[in-house]
């Protein structure tokens, strides 16, 4: 015997002492090394087609194609969010500018009632002056 040369272990030895990834390398029946976990058979159940492999396959076919919806459903909400958005200034800006032009009324409305105030007073001061002619 060599000074280098190791003793052989049994392999149930081997079994007892894996390591971290040996779980998943060579799951045992039953763990949840097991590709799937406990809840998923490692063969397919009688009668069905496909084998575990291909189940799993579907399965993230079946999940990508998920995140893809959510994905056009986040571009479809923030499309719709951009959309009110401009909408909403659009709004903004056409209220500011009845504002505008509200403002713009009462100024005249207030311009027009000053001359009307102002021509009414001159009537009645040239109905004033009539009346003191008269006599």
């Amino acid at each position: 015997m060599g000074r280098n040369k190791r003793p052989e272990q049994p392999q149930t030895q081997r079994s007892l002492q894996q390591g971290p990834l040996d779980k998943f390398l060579h799951p045992q029946p039953g763990t949840s090394g097991e590709l799937g976990g406990p809840n998923i058979a490692p063969t397919s159940p009688p009668g069905s087609d496909g084998t575990t492999l291909e189940r799993i396959e579907d399965r993230l076919r079946s999940l990508m194609a998920s995140m893809a919806t959510k994905d056009n459903l986040r571009s479809l909400t923030t499309t719709i969010q951009d959309t009110l958005r401009a909408e909403m200034a659009g709004i903004r800006s056409e209220v500011a500018s009845h504002a505008g032009r509200i403002s713009l009324q009462e100024e005249a409305t207030e311009a027009l009632t000053a001359r009307v105030t102002t021509a009414d007073t001159a009537i009645t001061r040239q109905g004033a002056m009539l009346l003191s002619m008269r006599t």
